[in-house]
């Protein structure tokens, strides 16, 4: 009894070879399939092509050929399999549908390449596609096979490459680029049709501006990635313009669009295999309607997109624009109307100029950029009534005077020159994509930085934050694999995360050792008194007015502001920080200390507390050595410690309401202050100390 999957198997193969042979036989029974250059008189095909057929109404339409087995493979290595010499020919008989002479120089070639061409044949990028499906063809043949041909042939191969990529070993797979390529021989019809010989084509591919070449070195570039990047070896159709004499510059006409097909091959010449591309510049259509298709579908591109695309003439006339232009331009392209809008010179409005306002530089940077075929791209911020068109007779439109009163659009603008197919003369492409609401919320984000940088500096002094910053990007150059994040934001400002990310080693790093420096205490007499008699929010308010007029003054006196707790103010003169007030004498630093202290008593009587009651502070001074650092990595802050700072704070628990508290080491800084001697005080750990009162 027969095995039912086996039956299934053969029934399915059955099936799909029935499948095939009808849609061979309905491709040869199309009226197209008689013409020489026909795509798919055999039913197979390189790549996943385009079948055409007749509907019910005699119009074309398109259908999708699956690519055949056996040119589904990538493109081979040097140690890949060859293909088998009825594969081979296979892949011969389909070029004969939609590339006659590229079948018959590969006929008249006879190449056995499993005898005849040998590993120290193969230049370097032939060698990549050694076993790829691709046309085998010797120089001789393929002359003079072409030179028959009444249409232009061009042969391009890989120039310069022995000597660019010889020693690349096949584990560097090459990229080629255009630059590796160049022309190498071009048939009679191609010489009498263009006027000019292979040196001649170089020649003007060398002079010729970057908007006439751009379009066609960028389809060249793609070509030959599909080749060694993607294995896609197929011949390769895209629509050209023609302008006239190719090497008269004066003699560019209005285009007359055709097809270019580009057949990636292999040929033997001078005893050397080149990788090749065969150019048929004006190569037969595949169907009579297939330039006019090529032609639409970018039309409807052109119409559908949301990007505003505009071209404009030279002196910034609208001669073309899509859909997506018009809600802010109006209707003006020239193809759009009957009549242009003139300024008051007669001559027609550049909306070019417009675009960019009261900037004339920016303008003319753009024109330079543009017409040295150079792209132009930048943020453009354009007011709306710049955008709409002029009223006519001079008078400015209502919608006009309306836009007048709203705001602008931030448009991310590209421009780039261009030949118009239709005169032959320079255009200004333009496409403009709207990124306003990108710019706000950029603006917005900004806002917050600025307020973190902000709170930062408040937190850390500047000194120490270059610190952070300069060893963070050492950190970051020795290890470009590191994910930490930048302490710096993208446009240059301070990232507080950044600066929360302590290590150990971070934190030893930033102590620092600073020499007679004078240390400020103060708090408020009563406070505990007061706070429990009080409502929270007038303590706060009481606080914060306290504290905005000491901080108002540290400002003014070049104070470094340590920390509050409660309501006790530290504050330091004399800090070593990198700002030029570290060359001051120690006696600078005091003076300027004992400075603040008089506008910090003015300060507090201008302050009440919440029961109407002049607020009262003790203030306590004491200068000498601090050390200070950085610590925490939840708001890390910087800390000052040490004897000094322990004095300072005995100073102020000791002194009197309203009055300056200082030890000695700070009043023999200040000999040209009036000081009153308190006869000693207590202080605990230090014992009796001689202190003195500011006068």
């Amino acid at each position: 009894m027969a095995d039912p999957e086996e039956l299934l198997r053969e029934n399915e193969f059955l099936r799909a070879r029935v499948e095939e042979l009808e849609l061979s036989s309905s491709l040869r029974s199309s009226p197209l399939s008689s013409q020489p250059n026909s795509l798919h008189a055999s039913g197979l095909s390189l790549c996943p092509s385009r079948a055409w057929s007749t509907d019910a109404g005699g119009r074309n339409r398109r259908e999708i050929v699956t690519r055949p087995t056996f040119c589904q493979r990538v493109l081979s290595c040097v140690e890949e399999a060859k293909r088998t010499r009825e594969e081979e020919q296979q892949l011969m008989e389909t070029y004969e549908s939609f590339s006659e002479p590229i079948y018959e120089a590969w006929k008249a070639s006879s190449v056995d390449t499993s005898e005849r061409w040998t590993d120290d044949m193969f230049r370097p990028f032939a060698r990549r596609l050694r076993g790829a499906p691709v046309p085998k063809l010797k120089f001789e043949a393929l002359r003079s096979v072409f030179d028959k041909y009444e249409m232009p042939l061009v042969v391009d191969l890989e120039a310069g490459t022995e000597e660019r990529y010889g020693s690349w070993g096949d584990e560097n797979p090459l990229s080629p680029r255009v630059e590796d390529m160049e022309i190498a021989w071009v048939n009679g019809a191609a010489t009498s049709t263009f006027g000019m010989t292979v040196e001649g084509y170089k020649e003007w591919e060398r002079r010729a501006e970057p908007t006439t070449t751009k379009f066609f070195r960028q389809t060249e570039q793609a070509i030959l990635k599909a080749v060694f990047e993607d294995g896609d070896t197929s011949p390769f159709r895209e629509v050209f313009f023609s302008y006239g004499d190719i090497d008269d510059e004066d003699d560019w006409n209005p285009a007359e669009a055709f097809i270019m097909q580009i057949t990636p091959a292999l040929l033997e010449m001078d005893g050397k295999i080149h990788f090749t591309y065969v150019q048929e510049p004006h190569a037969p259509l595949k169907y009579p309607r297939e330039i006019t298709d090529r032609m639409l579908m970018p039309l409807a591109v052109f119409r559908y997109t949301e990007v505003i695309v505009v071209i404009f003439s030279m002196e910034g006339v609208i001669l073309q624009q899509n859909a997506a232009s018009m809600a802010h331009f109006g209707m003006v392209a020239a193809s759009s109307t009957t009549y242009q809008d003139v300024g008051e010179d007669g001559k027609p409005v550049n909306r070019l100029r417009r675009l960019f306002g009261g900037d004339a530089v920016k303008y003319k940077m753009m024109m330079e950029k543009v017409e040295g075929g150079t792209m132009f791209q930048s943020h453009v911020r354009v007011r709306k009534s710049d955008m709409c068109p002029e009223g006519r007779n001079g008078q400015g439109s209502n919608r006009t005077r309306e836009l007048e009163m709203e705001d602008h659009i931030d448009f991310m603008f590209m421009a780039t020159k261009m030949r118009d197919p239709c005169s032959g003369g320079s255009v200004i492409y333009c496409d403009l994509q709207d990124i306003s609401v990108q710019v706000r919320q950029e603006q917005k984000i900004k806002a917050m930085r600025e307020n973190e940088q902000g709170l930062l500096r408040e937190m850390l002094p500047s000194h120490i934050i270059d610190r952070l910053v300069k060893d963070r990007h050492e950190r970051r150059s020795s290890s470009s694999g590191s994910s930490s994040r930048s302490l710096r934001s993208s446009d240059g400002g301070l990232l507080l995360d950044g600066a929360m990310d302590l290590s150990s080693d971070r934190v030893a790093s930033l102590a620092e050792y600073h020499k007679q420096v004078t240390v400020f205490f103060c708090d408020i007499v009563g406070f505990t008194r007061i706070s429990a008699c009080s409502m929270p929010r007038d303590v706060m308010g009481m606080l914060n007015k306290l504290f905005v007029l000491l901080d108002e003054a540290t400002e003014e006196h070049g104070i470094f502001k340590v920390e509050t707790i409660g309501d006790a103010y530290m504050c330091v003169a004399g800090l070593n920080m990198k700002d030029g007030r570290s060359l001051a004498d120690p006696g600078h630093h005091a003076s300027n200390m004992a400075n603040f202290c008089r506008d910090a008593l003015l300060a507090a009587g201008q302050v009440t507390d919440p029961h109407g009651h002049p607020v009262k502070i003790r203030i306590g001074l004491h200068s000498g050595d601090v050390m200070t650092g950085v610590v925490g990595c939840k708001m890390p802050r910087f800390c000052l410690f040490g004897d000094t700072v322990n004095t300072a704070s005995r100073m102020e628990s000791t002194g009197i309401p309203m009055r300056v508290h200082a030890s000695k080491a700070t009043k023999d800084l200040l000999p040209g202050e009036r000081w009153e001697p308190t006869g000693g005080v207590e202080a605990k750990g230090k014992g009796k100390m001689d202190t003195f009162l500011l006068l």
